[in-house]
């Protein structure tokens, strides 16, 4: 069986796979029968003869192949004649893996954010289910999180509800270890407003993801509020410069260490990040985007940086020009 998951949801491309790894078997032979590859880290041959293995004291095997759908994205071109288009190479015969494989073996392909374009995408299409994963919005973010408050005994006030969800945004893993936080706080009683307000006062962290990702997906509406968010919390221009700074500088510790064959627990040891979510975020924005987009970012932080300490802007105006100039369509 062929897998692709792959979608901006990094939550639910996460859950998707840890429930693949629980069908594998029990604990003390789920390692042995579980094989993670990172592209390019692997060829074409090899994966054909790693998924033709039996599994060893289960019934499962389950092989993990991590970015290689995002390697041949499509480049922006005028010129649809463009020679400089990823080539599948190898890949191009990926349809003869069904064949090689015992039933017994699980080949997932995962992968962040693809364009419905993707030549490996259309490939894969016919030979395996496939599972888009895209962000929750609006009701179907707090029915989620309403879920999570009630799988933990909880309750939680309309109002508290729609604050957390405010204020955290999209990112569902920061969200869950927040309700866990509320629910231990609240120690069965209902979540209130002031509970909100009380434990999710400090989420710059959580929204400094998001805005990094929006910057480097060119989106300027989600960029400029969640920056002007930071900046109304008293976030100084320097500041949020820092934040973002700091993040574009783990993305490019982690796309070396992901071209130098590098595992994602790896990375994170190496980048010295603890927390599991920061890990994964951290590595698909480094996935998915070319060195010229980081130097690009680089470049325009410092130019607003510069801006506002000679005194040529103001901060809020200087904060505004840097979000148009980050987000401009190339």
């Amino acid at each position: 069986m062929i897998q692709v998951i792959y979608g901006e949801n990094e939550y639910a491309v996460s859950t998707a796979v840890a429930e693949l790894k629980a069908t594998v078997g029990p604990p003390e032979t789920r390692e042995a029968n579980t094989h993670s590859f990172v592209a390019p880290q692997v060829s074409l041959g090899e994966l054909r003869a790693v998924c033709e293995a039996m599994p060893f004291l289960a019934e499962r095997r389950l092989v993990v192949v991590e970015g290689l759908l995002s390697q041949y994205e499509p480049r922006q071109s005028r010129d649809a004649s463009d020679s400089s288009q990823p080539q599948l190479g190898d890949w191009q015969k990926v349809e003869t893996l069904p064949k090689a494989m015992p039933p017994t073996t699980t080949l997932a392909f995962v992968d962040g954010k693809l364009q419905e374009t993707n030549p490996l995408l259309k490939l894969l299409r016919p030979l395996a289910e496939v599972r888009s994963c895209s962000k929750l919005k609006d009701d179907a973010l707090a029915r989620w999180a309403k879920e999570q408050v009630a799988l933990r005994g909880g309750q939680v006030t309309p109002g508290a509800l729609t604050l957390l969800t405010h204020l955290v945004g999209d990112d569902q893993r920061v969200l869950e270890n927040e309700i866990e936080k509320l629910c231990l706080y609240a120690h069965g009683r209902p979540i209130v407003e002031e509970d909100v307000r009380l434990l999710v006062s400090d989420i710059g962290a959580a929204n400094i993801f998001a805005a990094v990702d929006a910057l480097l997906e060119e989106r300027p509406a989600v960029a400029a509020r969640l920056l002007h968010k930071l900046r109304d919390e008293d976030a100084s221009l320097s500041r949020i410069i820092y934040m973002v700074q700091r993040q574009l500088r783990q993305d490019v510790l982690a796309k070396e260490g992901l071209e130098a064959g590098l595992k994602t627990e790896d990375i994170g040891k190496q980048l010295a990040i603890r927390p599991e979510f920061a890990v994964r975020r951290t590595v698909e924005q480094a996935r998915r985007y070319p060195w010229e987009r980081f130097r690009m970012l680089y470049q325009r932080l410092l130019d607003a940086d510069l801006s506002v300490k000679r005194g040529q802007a103001d901060e809020k105006l200087a904060l505004d020009l840097l979000i148009g100039e980050l987000t401009q369509r190339r």
